[in-house]
């Protein structure tokens, strides 16, 4: 069982909460907005998504640009595995990633090799980001060991992909 130490007290995390909040009412300007809106994977993850409508959420962010000149934009477009080479394929904007949910998002409750495989297949039709969600029950349960080697096996599958593991 890994041990994972505690270095912060809950009133340390209640001083960095309310620091935060004081830094972000300083940082409320244009520049920072935009800078936020260049961090953000432009996200759907609708049970009725379409290959036209990952394609047309590309376009959107291809013609972004020529709408808004001095706006950055997003990081990634982020969609269901299922809809990565079609976004992947329609994208033509330099710097956008295409992100893909994957390892049984977002419940996580399926088998190591099961997870593994979207990961990679994700990778192999185009994302260059893969989210997932850690075994949350494994978590719950305090088996943090599988929830580690679950990463550990996901990060070995997605190669050179950048990997966001969500808690």
């Amino acid at each position: 069982m890994i041990s994972i130490p505690m270095p912060f007290t809950a009133a340390d995390i209640e001083q960095k909460v309310f620091d935060a909040k004081q830094r972000s009412k300083q940082l409320f300007d244009v520049e920072h907005l935009k800078l936020a809106l260049s961090l953000i994977d432009l996200t759907t993850l609708n049970s009725v998504d379409t290959q036209a409508k990952g394609a047309k959420f590309a376009e959107n962010v291809n013609n972004f640009k020529s709408n808004f000149p001095d706006v950055p934009n997003v990081a990634a477009i982020c969609v269901y595995p299922s809809l990565v080479k079609t976004v992947a394929s329609t994208l033509k904007c330099e710097g956008v990633g295409v992100a893909s949910v994957a390892a049984c998002f977002p419940a996580s409750q399926s088998f190591i090799e099961v997870k593994e495989l979207e990961c990679r297949m994700a990778v192999e039709a185009g994302a260059t980001d893969i989210d997932i969600v850690i075994s949350q029950g494994a978590w719950l349960a305090g088996d943090v060991q599988t929830v580690f080697e679950e990463i550990k096996a996901i990060r070995k599958a997605v190669g050179k992909a950048h990997l966001k593991v969500i808690l």
